[in-house]
């Protein structure tokens, strides 16, 4: 048995989708000021988002999502995993990286293959997108709840940790930088690449590139 595993973050989708479906969380609630929060924390053009980056750097960690992540505090469990279904279907659905999903899809077909999902996106999305293409193996971070309320906070962070939640794995397919430890537990390693600088990065650890460029 193949074991295949795909990131999924601006691998099979255009998206960060922590961020994204966060975003997607707050405009269906109409819930103005945490968008206005959303957008300081997340926006290019914020001072607090370039603060955060110096952040990030000096303290190695990620600041924006420690925050991005405050706004979904007091939203329940049900109404997280429904909102993450919609998002898959009428906002990610949009977003796929047709030429990975070409491999996805192959993979899928052939029977003495397990795909596996691995990201350091949250639970809820994770295993929607799990559950809209019929895989049954994923890990990804987790939200923390009490009484089944979001604390606004991350029970466990998958980021930078993937190769420790895996064994024997023939294929690994992602865009990640920090999925370099993973690449190299695997025989086959395909680097998703948006251009030539990220082929300078991945050419001592892939065995091969799907160009998006």
């Amino acid at each position: 048995m193949r074991k295949v595993v795909f990131d999924i973050c601006d691998t099979l989708y255009f998206s960060n989708t922590t961020y994204d479906f966060i975003h997607f969380v707050l405009v269906q609630e109409k819930k103005k000021w945490r968008l206005f929060l959303y957008t300081l924390i997340s926006s290019s053009v914020s001072p607090f988002f370039y603060l955060g980056l110096i952040i990030n750097k000096s303290f190695k960690v990620d600041i924006h999502k420690f925050f991005v992540v405050k706004l979904l505090k007091g939203y329940s469990r049900i109404f997280l995993a429904k909102t993450a279904t919609d998002f898959v279907n009428n906002f990610l659905n949009k977003k796929k990286i047709e030429p990975v999903f070409i491999y996805l899809d192959e993979y899928k077909k052939d029977k003495d293959t397990e795909v596996i999902l691995l990201s350091a996106s949250i639970f809820e999305v994770v295993k929607a997108i799990a559950n809209k293409h019929n895989i049954q193996n994923f890990k990804s971070s987790t939200l923390s709840y009490k009484n089944d309320i979001c604390t606004g906070k991350l029970f466990f962070d998958m980021t930078g940790k993937k190769q420790n939640y895996v064994t024997n794995i023939t294929t690994v397919i992602s865009d990640n930088k920090s999925d370099k430890n993973l690449m190299l537990l695997a025989k086959e390693r395909l680097a998703v690449v948006y251009n030539k600088s990220d082929i300078d990065y991945w050419k001592e650890t892939t065995t091969n590139y799907i160009k998006l460029f």
